[in-house]
């Protein structure tokens, strides 16, 4: 998920910068903000479809944004819970561990369980060291350990939904862009050809319009 938003930001940034906006006003609007290059559009040509496409981009961008920004939200709260209660009833020390742990953690009821498993002919893991404390745990009840892998799974369930929310941003806004660059087409000459003659040679100039 950090990934996605580092590709946002610097998107915005390149975008935004003031060469590349005042050659492509539009579709750095769209790159920072779906819908915004389309307004400017509007505001040039005057055409409904156009200010209709601006709208439905905005509120695309909207609910993406809003659920982005609640589900991650929502997954962070989830993680401080059910670290809280681990550490609580099966005395769970979260210094240093990753995903990888707090999952066995919601697997087994204590630490001699998973360790079994990795010793057993079917196990395929690493046994945690029992002389090192930090990766001891032990549930009181086993239905404590469900609570808690429930806890887990709805926390990595709205991480997940919050990853897929900001890939639909970064997506919403290139089909912004591409949407920009065919109403300029649409609308305005998008290419054009100069050709220049003179006694040694002939020069053929491409024009794009942004």
């Amino acid at each position: 998920m950090k990934i996605i938003v580092k590709i946002l930001i610097l998107c915005s940034i390149m975008f935004a910068s003031e060469d590349y906006s005042r050659n492509n006003f539009s579709l750095a609007k769209s790159m920072i903000f779906p819908g915004w290059g389309e307004l400017a559009e509007y505001n040039k040509y005057q055409k409904e479809y156009i200010l209709k496409r601006s709208r439905t981009f905005t509120y695309i961008e909207g609910v993406l944004l809003f659920s982005f920004l609640v589900s991650n939200k929502l997954s962070s709260s989830y993680e401080d819970d059910y670290e809280t209660y681990a550490s609580i009833n099966a005395g769970v020390d979260w210094n240093g561990k990753n995903n990888a742990f707090a999952i066995q953690v919601g697997k087994y009821n204590d630490t001699d369980a998973y360790n079994a498993f990795c010793n057993s002919d079917i196990g395929n893991c690493e046994a945690y060291s029992t002389t090192n404390e930090s990766y001891l745990w032990e549930w009181n009840e086993p239905e404590e350990r469900l609570v808690y892998a429930s806890q887990r799974r709805d926390s990595e369930k709205l991480g997940d939904l919050a990853i897929l929310m900001g890939a639909g941003m970064l997506i919403n806004r290139l089909v912004s862009l591409f949407d920009v660059l065919a109403i300029k087409k649409n609308e305005d000459r998008f290419l054009s050809f100069n050709m220049m003659k003179n006694q040694n040679k002939t020069n053929l100039t491409l024009s794009i319009s942004f």
